[in-house]
């Protein structure tokens, strides 16, 4: 007996790290309100990253927080939850002011960004 996927490749979704019905859902379905968001957000994020990576070296833990904040909600247009879900970390981090753990949080936020990003340009050239 043959299996289906040894014919067929089955996508695999579970490294998307977009959700689109979610993002649609967040702009009253209208693609193109959705594409302009997306490139404001890839030009923005670099910016943010860049002023994380700043603060951890610093040691500044209020730049890290705010940083990661306006990432975190930014990044909740796309439903996200990777992306979400390690800014927030990184703001948690930064908040208690506990930055032991801050490093590995921003790799791994750094690394699911990497991953949304050109998800998003597909968005914004559909």
């Amino acid at each position: 007996m043959h299996m289906a996927n040894e014919y067929y490749e089955i996508p695999d979704r579970s490294f998307q790290i977009l959700d689109l019905t979610q993002a649609l859902e967040r702009v009253g379905g209208d693609r193109e309100l959705l594409g302009e968001i997306a490139a404001l957000f890839l030009e923005d994020a670099p910016d943010l990253l860049r002023r994380m990576r700043e603060a951890l070296s610093k040691g500044d833990a209020y730049g890290l927080e705010r940083s990661a904040h306006a990432l975190k909600g930014s990044v909740s247009n796309f439903g996200a939850k990777r992306v979400y879900d390690a800014a927030l970390a990184l703001e948690m981090d930064a908040r208690k002011q506990e930055l032991v753990a801050a490093p590995a949080h921003f790799e791994m936020l750094e690394k699911s960004l990497n991953a949304l990003q050109p998800e998003l340009a597909a968005v914004v050239k559909p």
